[in-house]
């Protein structure tokens, strides 16, 4: 048990360390006009992606636990569910938020109209950002009522889980951890 305490806070540790540098060095990269709005982006496909995931994500840590413990192939209907209706609105809402930032670019607002590249950008990355926290709790809910510790820290571009635990969401949910 010890192992696995300091094994998270170590984690957690590298994970901050790494978002200040990362914040530090996009600062001075792009100066103070730059990451004002690189903050307003955040926010704004922050507001998107939580829309469009239809609560989801909560919903995943609420009923996924039953069916993990009760009924793994009820489990995996109710979840591959989930994942085409996300994969549907992210899709419809990625597509129209892409359209809108290029056809008219003052609807989020005039401050960030001339930034409309910036924009653009950030609405391509509302499949990850919606599909990593889906994925994050779904993983949540079914390892954390069912036994093995899943630790999901976003690191990069994918989580860090115990072996077992990959081996485990592999053989339940058919895609990789």
């Amino acid at each position: 048990m010890l192992k696995a305490f300091v094994t998270i806070g170590i984690l957690q540790l590298l994970t901050m360390i790494l978002q200040v540098v990362r914040t530090k060095t996009l600062a001075v990269t792009l100066g103070p006009e730059w990451l004002g709005v690189m903050g307003a982006v955040d926010r704004l496909t922050a507001v998107i992606v939580q829309t469009v995931s239809l609560s989801f994500p909560f919903a995943a840590v609420r009923f996924l636990p039953r069916l993990w413990t009760s009924d793994r192939e009820e489990f995996r209907r109710v979840l591959a569910g989930m994942r085409n209706v996300l994969a549907l609105t992210v899709t419809v809402a990625t597509t129209a938020a892409a359209a809108l930032t290029f056809v008219v670019p003052r609807v989020w607002g005039r401050e960030l109209a001339p930034y409309g590249t910036a924009v653009l950008a950030a609405t391509a990355t509302l499949p990850a950002l919606a599909f990593l926290t889906f994925e994050n709790h779904a993983g949540r809910g079914a390892f954390g009522h069912a036994g093995p510790l899943l630790t999901l820290v976003m690191i990069g571009a994918g989580p860090v889980t115990t072996v077992k635990d990959v081996d485990e969401w592999r053989s339940v949910t058919g895609i990789p951890a």
